[in-house]
């Protein structure tokens, strides 16, 4: 059997985990970026949902299996399972709440208790759009950003500013290091990850990741 990240016409699945606090907006996000479509409706997620992906990139196919947990603190025990052996993860909080900010250190110590594989995390700030009712500013999250040391991505599942942007350089990212064999990153490539959230324009950023990986991306998606 393929082992992920190999490259044979198709590698095995690569495992996404999005996580945060509850009423963030992670099944909004997952919704936009395989669909394109968002709802007002709130929906419930109890445990954990699992969605598919064919994700072409190198002339490969990436089976991406994308786990959306629940946020809510009586079932972050029994969702530890979920994100145990996943190889990346969006830590997301809601920029409208401070207090979902205040709980990424948290999650990140979970994970990192949890799962000893050295996934690819990024964080993402969600609701980008409501700007008159936001209680972190950019400068409060790029602050998060720095101590944690991971790239940030601001998104609005509403628009679908910055979705798409966000999972497909996780998605890159974990590719390569998949196929580097797994290895902690050097200091040198983790800052240059972190440079991925702050870098502005789409060309500067594609130029970015094909030096960090040597991926071409294909935006035609097989959900």
């Amino acid at each position: 059997m393929a082992k992920a990240g190999q490259q044979n016409g198709r590698t095995a699945e690569v495992k996404v985990a999005l996580v945060g606090d509850k009423h963030v907006g992670k099944t909004s996000l997952l919704t936009r970026f395989l669909r394109g479509t968002f709802s007002q409706h709130y929906h419930h997620t109890r445990g954990g949902d699992i969605e598919y992906m064919d994700f072409p990139l190198n002339g490969t196919t990436i089976r991406v299996k994308l786990i959306d947990s629940a946020g809510h603190r009586r079932v972050r025990s029994l969702i530890k399972s979920l994100y145990r052996d996943a190889h990346a993860l969006l830590v997301v909080f809601d920029v409208t709440r401070e207090k979902t900010l205040e709980s990424v250190p948290d999650w990140i110590q979970e994970i990192n208790q949890v799962n000893t594989s050295n996934p690819v995390i990024f964080l993402v700030g969600s609701k980008q759009d409501l700007t008159p009712y936001r209680t972190v500013q950019p400068e409060r999250a790029q602050q998060m950003s720095d101590l944690t040391k991971l790239p940030y991505y601001e998104t609005s599942s509403r628009t679908g500013h910055n979705v798409s942007r966000a999972f497909t350089d996780l998605i890159r990212l974990t590719y390569h290091n998949l196929t580097m064999g797994g290895d902690k990153l050097d200091d040198g490539f983790a800052d240059s990850v972190r440079l991925l959230g702050k870098v502005k324009g789409e060309e500067h950023r594609q130029m970015l990741l094909y030096e960090l990986t040597g991926c071409y991306l294909s935006m035609e998606y097989v959900t």
